[in-house]
């Protein structure tokens, strides 16, 4: 299924943060859970992804995906916010 840019922007909050998640669990993301309730009141997603270590051992890699579905740009404030909040939380 192909989304071009002009439907992407007529998809409400939720369905757009539905699309992520099925996007990620598509891309080999594990262990999925809906973060709720976001700040912001949406859905937010934390899981984990495998990496292929040189050595043939597979490494977790621990994700938070914020879904932001905006119009304009994020500032400053809430990016420092987001990768602060991730930082505590030790994911990769």
């Amino acid at each position: 299924m192909v989304i071009k840019k002009d439907q992407l922007k007529k998809l409400s909050a939720a369905q757009f943060e539905n699309l992520v998640y099925d996007l990620l669990i598509s891309l080999g993301l594990q262990n999925v859970i809906w973060r709720t309730p976001a700040s912001d009141g949406g859905k937010d997603i934390t899981g984990t992804f495998l990496e292929d270590e040189f050595c043939g051992t597979k490494k977790v890699q621990r994700w938070n995906i914020e879904c932001k579905h905006l119009k304009a740009s994020l500032s400053w404030k809430t990016i420092i916010e987001k990768v602060y909040f991730s930082k505590n939380d030790k994911v990769d």
